[in-house]
């Protein structure tokens, strides 16, 4: 099992970078920024921009991957992803992971004064995946119904750098279709139907996305085991890092669910803020779930 920590923007850098580096020394494999202009959850305050912050961290990391949770196609063109993500991926040292999803409308709204319906924002993002992998291919050009690309000529990596993973956000039937036939792994957080659910009822509905992600995969003859499986815990009212039991809890819940990865939000804010939680908390339990997987198991 991966750990993983998303890293909130709220910070100003002389800040942050000391968050980024307190993620890796605590053992984390992996943290993350998130690719919103707007959000409800940040009114008022600081909100750095989530490509240039982790081009910043990967300056002020070693080991972990750093990597975007998700990257938005509302407002990020094909074009603008695949070389973001490649330029992250060389300064990184190969570290980088393009988690992708569709976005959101509000921040479709924040860069162009209107927002996108659902539809939109699925056929964006769908066509979006196939251009940046055509890209990545060699391609200088691609069109869809919606996304358009003409006359990219660069390489599309720099020497001796492969593609960075994709991890692609779905939640629903369409989504693990496109998790099966694209994606290098999986993200989910359940989805917005599923933020207010006890942590039974949480876990019952994330393992059912699981097997429906294994049904695509099984559709296409495609072997379910090598799409890699995160979930992001702690959007909603279930909060893991109220306490190192609960988040060891976790841990075990999401490996019984098939999921690699357990990605928390690392403490941001104040007690009673959202996204807080104790950061004494915070660190013991990754060196819990870190004991208890080097622990052998019972004969």
């Amino acid at each position: 099992m991966r750990l993983g920590a998303l890293v909130l923007q709220e910070q100003p850098w002389h800040e942050a970078r000391h968050t980024w580096q307190l993620v890796e020394d605590l053992g984390f494999d992996a943290a993350y920024a998130a690719d919103h202009l707007t959000h409800d959850s940040v009114a008022g305050r600081w909100w750095a921009d989530c490509w240039t912050t982790l081009a910043a961290a990967a300056g002020v990391t070693e080991r972990m991957r750093i990597g975007t949770l998700v990257a938005s196609s509302a407002v990020r063109s094909a074009t603008v992803l695949a070389r973001s993500a490649s330029t992250l991926q060389d300064i990184s040292g190969g570290r980088f992971v393009l988690g992708l999803g569709a976005g959101l409308a509000d921040d479709a709204r924040a860069d162009r004064g209107a927002a996108l319906g659902a539809a939109e924002l699925w056929e964006r993002y769908e066509e979006t995946v196939s251009a940046v992998r055509a890209l990545w291919l060699g391609s200088a050009t691609w069109a869809g119904r919606v996304v358009a690309l003409d006359g990219v000529v660069p390489a599309p990596h720099a020497p001796g750098q492969l593609p960075p993973k994709v991890v692609l956000a779905a939640g629903g039937a369409r989504g693990f279709d496109l998790v099966a036939r694209q994606g290098d792994g999986w993200v989910t957080y359940g989805g917005s139907a599923l933020t207010d659910l006890e942590p039974d009822a949480w876990w019952r509905a994330l393992t059912r996305q699981s097997r429906e992600v294994t049904r695509a995969c099984e559709r296409i003859v495609r072997d379910p085991v090598s799409v890699q499986r995160s979930v992001l815990v702690g959007y909603g009212t279930y909060r893991p890092l109220q306490s190192v039991e609960s988040f060891v809890d976790a841990v075990g819940r999401a490996t019984e669910a098939g999921f690699d990865e357990v990605v928390v939000y690392a403490p941001m804010g104040s007690p009673g803020d959202r996204f807080w939680c104790d950061p004494e908390v915070f660190a013991a339990a990754v060196g819990a779930v870190r004991g208890a997987l080097r622990r052998p198991a019972p004969a």
